[in-house]
């Protein structure tokens, strides 16, 4: 790595650290020119952290502020990000809505809820909609309900499906948590019961929406990070929101029955990285881990395929000439998943066996439906 490249990269990490907690920056790798400025921006784009690291500019003193024309093009994207999230949860108060009205009960995945544990909702960057229906039997309901009002609807591979929404893409869920290992389903279909009695409750305005109890979100959020992981990649977001959800929850969350379920499924080890990782390179209070850590571990590799790859691995250019942007199709996608499964089955075995065989189930149910 140049030089010019590691001192962006340390400048990425202290404003991203600053903006998660509201903390002063540590300034040792400012002041940037102006084309460091553009490559960092440029990397909070692709880690969709542009709204945390904004929150942060206004911690640094003046004379390290970006150019003016940057400052301002970073603004007006904000501004955009903040209507843009206010547009999602009116439409997530119109589908909740819909779905009491219809006598079914739905839980927020995610997204506009793990937004509630930062200290700017609105600063969060948010793809899209996802719901899960405690109720087998209430996923088909509203499927048919969608078709019936005329809605294009699309299955996908996870047993998933998706459409739009007043512009805004949405979708649901037969499983709450991506865990491939089939030996794990009992187990966790278990916990799953014990937990759906204590729903969070995210309120909006006048929207109450229920979001999955402490401990499902835990499980939710970061079994989602390692199956991105897994497949093409995934960005430094969702690690943001595993560590505000640590915060958030550090006081009243069952840290024992985390731990007992990680090392139940088989990714205990997994998890240990992925914890370092959060309060050693985005900063989060060591007290707001849900269980004691060991003194070591090794996070580089983990940091790197972040960093590397990017929003869900569109940008990784490490597997030949790349194709990997949001509006052209994956390549490569052997050699990834090849590099990946070396890298993960030290640290989670179960899940790097188990992920492509429940894969290729799941577009072979897509295309029997």
């Amino acid at each position: 790595m140049t030089e010019e490249k590691e001192k962006v990269r340390g400048a990425f990490f202290a404003l991203l650290r600053a903006g998660l907690w509201g903390k002063p920056p540590d300034c040792s790798c400012f002041p940037l020119l102006e084309k460091e400025w553009h490559l960092l921006y440029l990397q909070a784009r692709r880690q969709t952290v542009d709204g945390i690291l904004y929150d942060a500019l206004s911690l640094l003193p003046d004379k390290y502020f970006p150019p003016r024309p940057l400052l301002i093009k970073w603004t007006v994207g904000i501004d955009a990000l903040e209507r843009h999230n206010k547009r999602m949860n009116r439409v997530i108060g119109e589908l909740n809505r819909w779905f009491k009205e219809n006598g079914v009960e739905a839980w927020l995945l995610k997204g506009q809820g793990i937004a509630g544990c930062y200290e700017q909702p609105l600063h969060r960057s948010c793809g899209d909609i996802d719901w899960y229906f405690p109720h087998p039997r209430d996923y088909e309901k509203i499927y048919f309900l969608l078709k019936e009002k005329g809605v294009r609807v699309e299955r996908q591979a996870g047993f998933s499906l998706a459409y739009s929404w007043d512009g805004i893409m949405v979708e649901h869920h037969k499983r709450l948590l991506d865990i491939h290992n089939p030996l794990a389903r009992g187990f966790l279909k278990r916990i799953i019961k014990e937990e759906s009695v204590r729903p969070v409750v995210w309120q909006e305005g006048e929207t109450a929406v229920l979001l999955p109890s402490p401990v499902l979100s835990h499980l939710l959020v970061n079994t989602h990070i390692l199956k991105h992981m897994l497949s093409f990649g995934i960005g430094l977001r969702q690690f943001c929101d595993s560590a505000r959800l640590c915060y958030r929850y550090h006081e009243v969350e069952e840290g024992r029955l985390l731990d007992k379920i990680y090392r139940r499924i088989g990714i205990s080890r997994w998890i240990l990285q992925l914890n370092h990782l959060l309060i050693r390179e985005l900063g989060m209070p060591g007290g707001c881990s849900p269980f004691p850590l060991p003194v070591s571990g090794k996070t580089g590799w983990m940091l790197e395929e972040v960093w590397q790859g990017g929003n869900f691995g569109f940008y990784d250019r490490r597997f030949g000439k790349n194709e990997n942007t949001p509006r052209k199709k994956r390549t490569h996608i052997w050699r990834q998943w090849l590099h990946r499964t070396r890298l993960h089955f030290r640290y989670a075995p179960w899940e790097t066996c188990w992920f492509p065989v429940i894969q290729v189930c799941s577009h072979i149910h897509i295309k029997s439906v």
